[in-house]
């Protein structure tokens, strides 16, 4: 039953959304191949700070849209097609521009070496970043969904604030953990090997003293 909803939420998607991810990793490809990331970011900083500049600018207001609709004030998905284009276009690229808005801050605030000390506690969960959302998305389906617990709908949402930073503060002590004796993460670990077609090694070499 769950497998073929799996195929019609897939028929519903193929259209638009896939693309839309491969656009995604085009862009990471592209900010990989310019090397924005080498040096912390440091060699790049006017492109990050136009990225802060223009995500938020853009964010805010994509934002303040989508807190209209819920306030009832404006309706975009009420005008027709074209309106139920417009809201779903605003809030995809409002999900960019915020995206944007927060890599351009993390990377400047990277340049202060007291922000660089306190963003150094969730590196490593930065290192391991394919395996913690999996991991997440199974630990709240399992407390939320039928398949598990069925919590739903039964928290207030700043109980579910604190659900979620739970769970992430868990997964960054892990991760500390793991990458102290393993050089990847183990979902990041398969995915080199599928993409290389070679088996990367896994374990840290011993230090020696």
């Amino acid at each position: 039953e769950h497998l073929r909803y799996v195929f019609i939420w897939c028929s519903f998607l193929w259209g638009w959304y896939f693309f839309w991810t491969l656009g995604r990793f085009l862009l990471g490809t592209i900010a990989g191949q310019a090397r924005w990331f080498d040096d912390d970011g440091a060699g790049h900083l006017p492109v990050f700070r136009r990225l802060a500049l223009w995500g938020g600018a853009v964010g805010a207001l994509t934002t303040t849209i989508e807190v209209l609709e819920r306030l009832a004030v404006i309706d975009l998905r009420a005008q027709g097609t074209g309106g139920q284009v417009a809201a779903m276009f605003s809030s995809e690229i409002g999900l960019l521009a915020m995206t944007s808005f927060y890599v351009g801050v993390v990377v400047l605030l990277l340049q202060r070496r007291p922000w660089r000390r306190v963003l150094g506690v969730l590196a490593p969960a930065g290192r391991m970043p394919l395996t913690v959302y999996v991991t997440q998305s199974l630990v709240a389906t399992f407390l939320f969904y039928g398949w598990g617990l069925g919590l739903a709908g039964r928290f207030h949402t700043a109980a579910l604030l604190g659900i979620s930073v739970a769970i992430f503060t868990v997964e960054v002590v892990l991760c500390h953990l793991w990458l102290r004796f393993f050089r990847f993460g183990p979902l990041e670990w398969l995915w080199r090997w599928a993409v290389y077609l070679h088996r990367p090694p896994m374990r840290r070499a011993p230090v020696v003293e």
